[in-house]
């Protein structure tokens, strides 16, 4: 049940998320790509004031070819006042007196013509959750589902028997294979070659030459998965390779080593045997490599055999103007008769057995409060208020769809789904524990098998109080054992980035481990101050940017989790895609860790006016039961639907409270002989559907959180 104080209505915690546009406004060459857009920023025009704008730079545009090439030589001079200081020659180190030349000649030409966009004064209104929704969307969120595999402890016995066998099998086929099969699944193994009928001697060269000179396609076939092939061209760049006349039933293609975004999600290969006129051979969607180095085949018909062969890759995993790359492509014949073909037919037999026993399970949030952010409010935050973690978040709003309450005005599937380009995600484990262990012992419930667990964690555990709302901020309350927890989520945008960070006040007489995202199958990477985690292929950099003593993150097994010391603590995480040589701009821009505690006493009237409405007495006179008609705001400047769930009256008896399905509360005032002057006050919204409502000792008190 949740408590609303007449002043204002509870909301705690706050939490922000960062995230960088990595599109280009227009071609950059190569070099600068490469050289200079890393640090600088895609348009050159700097990252969030940390690494300076090159576009606005008083020495570039003053078209002095000397300073500039000195400054790119010798790197920032010893007075310099940049929170980031430039090495020597960028930190690249291979750069020659005739590239430094070169790039000081482009970007002086491209800083006389720069003219600097203002931001728009004009705030989007498109969006699910517009201004009307206020600062929390309580709903339920539903996200691609979880496959529970490996088996638990309390699985079924033929469960742990089949991942037994797997098991037994992959090491079968290190004995056969050897250390080029190292690594490989059983999905990847029943899809797998016997033979790459290409060699690293064979003729090959890309759709085009816009490739650095040390990632050329004559990497992409070297059977070195370290290396890898680039190409600035992006969607719809590939490779032509010359082979002996073969048969080509198959293709596999490895993940290179960084920048997900840049893999390949399509594929159309064709083959020619005059290397001039080339017919369509197969075509297809690319499966999401779940970490880097990771290797994915496609199998296909085929009965014509050719001795060129031409690879073209029209779609890429992220979106804007970014370049290609991959470690390592490999033409694949017929597998019938090896060694290899029968363990992989093993392995197509046996997902089908595991299919059987696994169960795939949704990955719905019930309780979920949705943090809408940013002035056209498309990123978000999703807190849990049974698990007490933010389950999930983005800043790219592609998938997303509102087709629930209160949305579309019907149940059914979930309200609100959020597929893909999701940044991270917690498995919706416990969100807090008092040993890293007990991450992984949810004792809650499970009674459907395709669904997670559900419920409240035990109150000793932790309990969720409520949330406070701010000034267009919302700030979550939570006990965890016997400490509190106040906690922020938000969003800041700066020249060049934007940024989503959570802010975290802890007052706890024990230590505690909080969660923040599990992993995908691969490692989690750890760069200087930063840990990227890897979800659908993507890459999210989490790193702390204020913190006090004895605050810090850790990896165990595939889950990333911040360690809090007992005491009161107080600290600020960041979280954004890209690159990880982003985090001194994204601490710069993301600031101190705010004193959470300010935003708790209430804040500036959100909803405006009251609403007047009509209202009519009676004209009954004869009858002793008669009904007077209050009127309510339907059409009103707020948007909700006024489905009414109940009301109650205040000591006064001319003041009422009401709730309505859409997750509002409003306040009714001068219910009194006349009903004509009787106004309707929005006092809460973004409840749980709150359909029982109840004033005791003059506090509203509502079914729902």
């Amino acid at each position: 049940m949740t408590v609303l104080p007449k002043a204002f209505s509870l909301l705690t915690s706050f939490a922000l998320s960062v995230s960088f546009s990595s599109a280009l406004p227009k071609k950059l060459t190569p070099v600068l790509t490469q050289r200079c857009a890393p640090c600088h920023g895609p348009d050159l025009n700097g990252v969030g004031g940390v690494f300076p704008s090159l576009m606005t730079s008083e020495l570039v545009k003053s078209g002095n070819m000397d300073g500039v090439i000195k400054f790119i030589t010798h790197g920032s001079p010893a007075d310099s006042h940049s929170l980031v200081k430039m090495p020597a020659k960028g930190g690249h180190l291979d750069l020659g007196d005739e590239e430094i030349r070169d790039i000081a000649k482009q970007v002086i030409e491209l800083a006389k013509v720069y003219v600097e966009k203002k931001p728009s004064s004009v705030v989007s209104n498109v969006g699910y959750f517009k201004d009307r929704f206020g600062p929390v969307v309580s709903t339920a969120i539903e996200t691609a589902p979880v496959v529970a595999w490996p088996p638990a402890e309390n699985a079924s016995e033929r469960a742990k028997r089949l991942y037994q066998r797997e098991k037994k099998l992959l090491a079968q086929l290190q004995e056969v294979g050897g250390k080029g099969y190292e690594g490989i699944g059983l999905e990847d193994l029943s899809k797998l070659k016997s033979k790459d009928l290409i060699r690293p001697s064979d003729q090959i060269q890309g759709t085009s030459t816009n490739s650095p000179k040390n990632e050329k396609p004559s990497f992409a076939i070297d059977d070195q998965p370290a290396t890898k092939y680039l190409n600035f061209d992006g969607a719809g760049s590939g490779l032509e390779i010359n082979i002996k006349n073969s048969l080509v039933n198959g293709i596999s293609i490895t993940s290179a080593n960084d920048a997900p975004e840049r893999d390949p999600k399509s594929f159309v290969l064709s083959g020619s045997n005059d290397g001039e006129s080339f017919v369509e051979i197969a075509s297809g969607s690319i499966p999401v490599s779940r970490g880097r180095g990771k290797l994915k085949t496609m199998r296909f018909p085929n009965g014509k055999s050719f001795t060129n062969y031409r690879i073209v890759f029209p779609e890429l995993v992220g979106d804007g103007n970014i370049p290609m790359q991959i470690a390592e492509f490999e033409l694949l014949p017929k597998l019938e008769g090896s060694p290899i073909d029968d363990l992989s037919k093993e392995a197509t037999k046996l997902l089908g057995q595991i299919a059987e026993v696994t169960q795939r399970v949704r990955y719905i949030v019930s309780r979920a409060h949705l943090v809408p952010l940013g002035e056209d409010r498309r990123a978000g935050m999703v807190f849990d208020s049974e698990t007490l973690s933010y389950s999930l978040g983005w800043t790219n709003y592609q998938s997303l769809k509102a087709s629930g309450m209160p949305f579309a005005g019907a149940h059914g599937a979930a309200a609100v789904v959020k597929d893909s380009y999701n940044l991270f995600r917690t498995n919706m484990l416990p969100g807090w524990a008092k040993t890293k262990e007990m991450i992984k012992k949810d004792p809650r419930r499970q009674p459907y098998k395709s669904f997670p667990r559900m419920g409240t964690l035990p109150k000793d555990w932790a309990h969720f109080k409520g949330h406070y709302v701010h000034d267009g901020k919302a700030v979550f309350s939570y006990s965890v054992g016997e400490g509190n927890v106040l906690d922020m989520p938000g969003i800041v945008k700066q020249k060049g980035l934007t940024a989503l960070t959570r802010t975290v006040q802890v007052e706890n007489p024990t230590s505690s481990v909080m969660l923040l995202a599990e992993n995908d199958d691969s490692q989690i990477e750890k760069t200087d101050k930063t840990f990227t985690v890897s979800l659908e292929g993507r890459a999210c950099n989490f790193s702390l940017v204020d913190f006090s003593k004895g605050v810090k993150l850790f990896v165990w097994e595939n889950l990333l989790l911040c360690e809090v010391p007992k005491g009161n603590s107080r600290f600020k995480l960041a979280m954004w895609a890209g690159d990880p040589a982003y985090q001194p701009a994204v601490q710069s821009a993301a600031g101190k860790a705010e004193d959470l505690s300010k935003f708790t006493k209430g804040g500036p009237a959100q909803w405006g006016d009251p609403i007047t409405v009509e209202s009519e007495l009676s004209d009954d006179e004869t009858n002793a039961y008669v009904v007077d008609k209050i009127g309510v705001p339907f059409n009103n400047p707020l948007e909700p639907k006024m489905r009414i769930g109940a009301f109650d009256f205040f000591k006064d008896g001319k003041t009422a409270a009401v709730c309505t399905w859409d997750g509002d509360v409003w306040i009714v005032s001068h219910i009194d002989e006349k009903l004509d002057k009787v106004t309707w006050k929005r006092f809460a919204t973004g409840l749980h559907e709150p359909l029982g409502l109840k004033i005791v000792n003059e506090k509203i008190y509502t079914v729902g959180d």
